[in-house]
């Protein structure tokens, strides 16, 4: 099935949408957000596995793309750092722990909780 160079437009801006306040909900933490982008998202992805460009499209594309394209490297960013936070605050109440070789509890290191991505 194609589609036309409409569609796929409107595909990649509510997919930039959803991006968007699939970042708001992670900035804010706010939970229904969070769960509310997941069945928008996967939609859409089905959408755009079915789009088709020709090069005249490209051009009015490109610039949609590089803006959905940052508002999923904000939403990264935004759960990678939320991931962190959550591991260090749980090391920081002594929620987190492993077990040795000997079978003794141990703690992870406060670092790798904490490490940063360049």
């Amino acid at each position: 099935m194609s589609t036309t160079a409409q569609d796929t437009c409107l595909s990649v801006a509510r997919i930039t949408d959803a991006l968007t306040r699939l970042g708001d909900a992670l900035a804010r933490p706010d939970l229904d957000g969070l769960l509310a982008a997941e069945p928008v998202l996967e939609e859409l992805t089905r959408a755009l596995t079915r789009a088709t460009a020709s090069p005249a499209d490209r051009a009015v594309l490109l610039p949609m793309l590089r803006d959905a394209r940052l508002a999923l490297g904000r939403a990264t960013l935004l759960g990678d750092s939320l991931l962190h936070v959550a591991a260090a605050t749980r090391y920081a109440a002594g929620a987190t722990h492993g077990y040795d070789r000997d079978g003794h509890t141990n703690h992870p290191s406060a670092v790798a909780a904490l490490d940063a991505r360049v």
